[in-house]
């Protein structure tokens, strides 16, 4: 069976200043196939052609204001019109050099009034069949485009396609109502099903429910920045629950309008688990190292417990003020494992805040009368390790229980002062400081005989700061103050 193809009819253009010639015209080329429009000038001829498309113009040469060939003249200089056969009809130009004319104007045929019927209808027939001709070859040049178009598209996406299912990554695609569309074997694998038994699934049906919430923050996200990733727990076939990381990237359709996502799944169940065995790990070592630092500590609380029971039988005065040094030296010690195991890192000890008890107990060990002597603090944060502490804390103890013993005698009353100063780049200053008798004449730091200072002398050669030292009628200046860099970090 033979389909007859429906053809959209032909668009003419008849051009003639009298009315009952354009009658003439149309009634010898009525025919369904052709789509005739009439005008009876030339201004109303380039209106038509700046409004529509014509395949052919019938135009009369002879017409008021402008003629057929100024109009043929204007039709060819514009790129849109140019290629429109023309076919010229006159009553009065039949001279060769007329028609000449008429060919030089842009004209395709030229005819003479009154026309023959039988003539127009073939030449018109002649064109129109042309045209179609012109058409149907740029309709099958379009579509061959499209064709091959489509095939590249085709073999892309085949492409595409043996590559996601080849991918060693989990792969999948997921539609805007949030079902799988497409799943690759390796996305599959991971949650133990078969790629076609997980296509129109519910995307979140792979995550467990206590992190769905945790999924679709992720998908907002993704909804905004076009990527996203989260790390969630993944449900398999068999119920079991694993690690997942998944990428996410948002798609769009050419107009922009979002059609889905692709998820990227790499399962990392090996790594949470590591991880988690090293938190584990870690925090048995710092419950091991609290428990260290708190049994040094009361060893050392053992220690100056028994110093202390000890000073009961001691009846020299130079014994027993000995003894209470040895106890005030080893409790400056024990305070710094106490501080290591109350807090919560067990590298870095609060320097100012151990300073600030430190302080305290040395007041009520060796002031008999608070309200003749006095302690003042002036401490900025600082955080010291134990090599730095220990030595520090011990150089404390010694220039602060001298200047509280010493600085005021025969029940003069006075203030001892303890600075600690944050200065750039990590460095720090340390201050004793007393408005007491001050020190002997001739005193120098580096030549005493006391154990005390000599302790000092020895602390701050190891810890590499400067010691020096101030002293007159109005009292005595003990400062140290770091060289280089110590092991320490400021509070911000």
């Amino acid at each position: 069976m033979i389909r007859k193809t429906v053809e959209t009819p032909i668009r003419i253009l008849l051009v003639d200043d009298e009315p009952r010639n354009l009658m003439v015209l149309e009634s010898i080329l009525d025919s369904p196939d052709y789509d005739l429009t009439k005008v009876q000038s030339a201004h109303e001829a380039l209106m038509a052609l700046i409004a529509g498309d014509f395949a052919l113009l019938v135009l009369d040469i002879e017409m008021p204001g402008m003629n057929g060939w100024e109009l043929a003249q204007l039709i060819k200089e514009r790129k849109k019109t140019k290629h429109i056969p023309i076919i010229f009809l006159t009553a009065h130009y039949a001279e060769d050099e007329h028609i000449i004319q008429g060919y030089t104007a842009g004209a395709v045929d030229y005819l003479t009034k009154p026309v023959n019927p039988a003539i127009l209808r073939s030449k018109v027939g002649v064109f129109v069949d042309l045209c179609r001709k012109a058409a149907l070859e740029e309709t099958n040049r379009a579509l061959q485009k499209e064709i091959a178009e489509r095939q590249q598209a085709e073999e892309a996406l085949q492409e595409k396609t043996v590559a996601l299912e080849n991918a060693a990554e989990g792969i999948s695609r997921i539609d805007a109502g949030g079902w799988y569309v497409t799943v690759n074997q390796a996305y599959a694998a991971l949650c133990s099903y078969q790629p076609q038994e997980m296509i129109g699934m519910k995307w979140q049906c792979t995550v467990l429910p206590a992190d769905q919430q945790k999924l679709m923050v992720a998908y907002e996200k993704m909804l905004t920045d076009d990527k996203a990733e989260v790390e969630v727990r993944g449900v398999r076939k068999d119920t079991s629950v694993f690690h997942q990381q998944l990428v996410l990237v948002k798609t769009n359709d050419r107009e922009r309008h979002f059609t889905g996502h692709f998820c990227f799944m790499r399962d990392i169940t090996e790594r949470k688990q590591a991880e988690e065995q090293i938190k584990t790990s870690l925090h048995e070592k710092e419950v091991l190292l609290k428990e260290i630092h708190h049994r040094v500590k009361n060893n050392m609380q053992v220690i100056c417990s028994l110093l202390n029971l000890q000073l009961g039988y001691v009846r020299d005065p130079v014994a027993l003020a000995l003894f209470r040094e040895s106890e005030s030296r080893i409790r400056s010690m024990a305070m710094i494992h106490e501080k290591l195991y109350q807090n919560e890192s067990l590298a870095r000890v609060d320097f100012s805040e151990y300073l600030s008890s430190l302080s305290s107990l040395l007041f009520a060990t060796y002031v008999a009368n608070p309200a003749a002597v006095r302690l003042e603090t002036h401490l900025d944060p600082v955080f010291l390790d134990l090599d730095t502490a220990v030595p520090l804390g011990l150089i404390v103890n010694e220039l602060v229980s001298n200047s509280l013993k010493y600085a005021y005698p025969e029940g003069r009353s006075g203030l001892v002062q303890l600075t600690l100063r944050a200065g750039p780049e990590n460095q720090y200053t340390l201050s004793v400081r007393d408005q007491g008798v001050g020190l002997p004449a001739g005193f120098d730091v580096n030549e005493t005989e006391t154990l005390g200072l000599h302790l000092v002398n020895i602390l701050s050669a190891q810890l590499g700061v400067t010691l020096s030292v101030e002293s007159n009628g109005q009292g005595t200046i003990f400062e140290v103050a770091s060289k280089t860099k110590l092991k320490t970090g400021k509070v911000a």
